[in-house]
């Protein structure tokens, strides 16, 4: 199969930029394995005129939207190799067909959540246990709050939250720091510290009703907001030799240009070294694979003009 642009992962961000593309006439080919990290949410928020919408109707909306441009092809595997210069880039795929051609590359896979090895906490995330409140925020909003600290940061995390809820109580784990240099302004915003360890994310049915702690404490929650750590593993990206930053993204310009002629980047595992880590919106995304795709147009459009002989 050859095709002037290979899109690896089918998240908002190779979504949108499979469909920038396909209104242009290029040939894509849109690796999807449909292992989207939002899967878990039942309903998807921030994003205007899609605000409350199931990822999973975003994801089939997107997918009739693409339907309309024969140039793209969603292939349903993921892409197991890559290697290759501008212009004569090879994606191996596990599965048929066993390789795709292409002039350029876009990796777009997104990244993983690590969810705690906690009991209740596989079984409630994306719903009253997130990582955002932005996106889920507004839905358990003036309810009891409690903020699982895993790091320094989560103490200005816990403090954010008394923006949704009077009632914030911040779980700082051993992870979470010193807790002293920031005591002022936690009592100040109202946030009661305890510290501990969780041993299991009690619930009823599908509404969070407390961390239990190790030491056998019990803390009330009606939703628990937590920043696990996050993978941004792609052996793509590893074939291709790109630089990755401090968080393990992969470091792009401001046009999604990776380190590596001829390839891009866009989405969650994407990202600017002057942009600040853990910046991940589907907005976002769908503006980051918009422009990707904007950009390898006029890329491709101007290689081609230049590659025509002189009259």
């Amino acid at each position: 199969m050859n095709v002037d642009v290979t899109i690896i992962g089918a998240g908002p961000a190779g979504l949108s930029c499979a469909l920038t593309l396909g209104r242009t006439g290029r040939t894509v080919a849109l690796l999807d394995t449909g292992a989207g990290r939002n899967r878990f949410a039942e309903r998807a928020h921030g994003f205007l005129t899609r605000d409350g919408a199931p990822p999973s109707d975003l994801r089939a909306a997107a997918h009739v939207e693409l339907a309309q441009y024969a140039s793209v092809t969603r292939i349903d595997r993921p892409a197991v190799s890559a290697s290759g210069t501008p212009g004569a880039f090879v994606v191996d795929t596990a599965g048929v067909p066993a390789t795709i051609k292409s002039r350029r590359v876009v990796i777009a896979q997104g990244v993983t959540d690590v969810l705690l090895n906690v009991p209740g906490f596989a079984e409630n995330w994306g719903r009253t246990v997130f990582a955002c409140p932005y996106c889920h925020g507004w839905e358990v909003r003036n309810r009891k709050l409690v903020m699982l600290g895993l790091s320094p940061l989560d103490y200005f995390h816990a403090e954010l939250l008394t923006q949704w809820s009077p009632s914030v109580t911040l779980i700082a784990t051993p992870n979470s720091g010193d807790s002293s240099p920031h005591m002022d302004l936690l009592t100040k915003a109202g946030v009661e510290v305890i510290h501990g360890e969780p041993a299991r994310i009690a619930a009823d049915g599908s509404t969070c009703t407390a961390v239990e702690l190790v030491d056998g404490r019990s803390v009330p929650a009606e939703a628990v907001v937590v920043h696990p750590p996050i993978d941004y593993t792609s052996d793509i990206a590893d074939d291709l030799g790109c630089v990755r930053l401090d968080d393990d993204a992969i470091e792009v310009s401001e046009l999604g240009q990776t380190s590596v002629a001829g390839v891009y980047a866009c989405g969650d595992i994407a990202r600017r070294s002057s942009a600040p880590s853990g910046m991940h919106f589907i907005a976002r995304a769908v503006s980051d694979g918009l422009n990707v795709g904007a950009v390898l147009n006029q890329e491709l459009t101007f290689n081609d003009i230049q590659a025509k002989a002189a009259p």
